[in-house]
């Protein structure tokens, strides 16, 4: 909390990225100017969040306890506790195996069962929004893509638990074999190296989707050069 008694967050600057704290006035890398309107990004999943957020509403993840466990100079930091809470969100969102589309009007992730978008009020009954693979538009609740048969929910993986369960043995042993860090003004680098082992699973995750939703339109590729024979 900074000396005005303002909430103080770590967020990413939405043109350039670089990590920035919530009461920051500019960037340090690109300088644009932050005002009481303006956006930025998670640092976690780049999901849209305004500077006096105190979680993200696409990831959940709780920003203001995360900018507490940091601390000035990271030293109240705790990487096994973070990387255990980051971990249990993560196999809580593959047990719901929630569907996530993005709003057709301001982009928000929304599960795509919502009468209305949290953040812009576009009604969602008849919206449409982009198949990921062709690009037709389709209703927002359909499960696949009427043009090339992409199904839209997300897979539950087998065994999800049991692989982040490794891996989050894995980062405990590589963080016991790193001598500790040495508080400096890196601080923006080191919360990268943080947000880039957070997202490893997610995006593995992400890529076996896309592999899985890639399988229907090749499908019907053949189907086509079948009917030109």
């Amino acid at each position: 909390m900074s000396d005005s008694g303002q909430i103080v967050t770590f967020l990413s600057c939405f043109k350039c990225g670089r990590i920035v704290r919530s009461t920051d006035d500019e960037c340090p890398r690109c300088g644009m100017k932050f005002g009481p309107g303006t956006l930025f990004e998670c640092p976690f999943c780049a999901g849209l969040v305004w500077r006096s957020a105190e979680s993200c509403s696409t990831c959940k993840t709780d920003l203001v306890k995360f900018a507490e466990q940091i601390g000035d100079g990271l030293k109240s930091f705790s990487m096994d506790g973070f990387v255990d809470e980051i971990l249990e969100t993560e196999l809580e969102n593959v047990r719901r195996g929630a569907r996530r589309v993005a709003c057709p009007s301001c982009g928000l992730m929304i599960r795509g069962d919502e009468e209305q978008c949290p953040r812009c009020d576009l009604q969602l009954r008849d919206a449409k929004v982009d198949c990921p693979v062709c690009g037709e538009k389709v209703p927002i609740n359909d499960q696949s893509c009427w043009n090339c048969g992409t199904v839209f929910t997300e897979l539950t993986f087998g065994g999800s638990e049991d692989r982040a369960k490794e891996i989050l043995e894995t980062i405990k042993e590589k963080i016991s074999e790193e001598p500790d860090m040495i508080v400096d003004d890196e601080e923006s680098r080191r919360i990268r190296e943080i947000v880039s082992e957070s997202r490893s699973g997610a995006d593995k995750q992400k890529r076996e989707v896309k592999v899985k939703a890639e399988k229907p339109k090749k499908k019907k590729k053949m189907l086509r050069r079948g009917k030109k024979k």
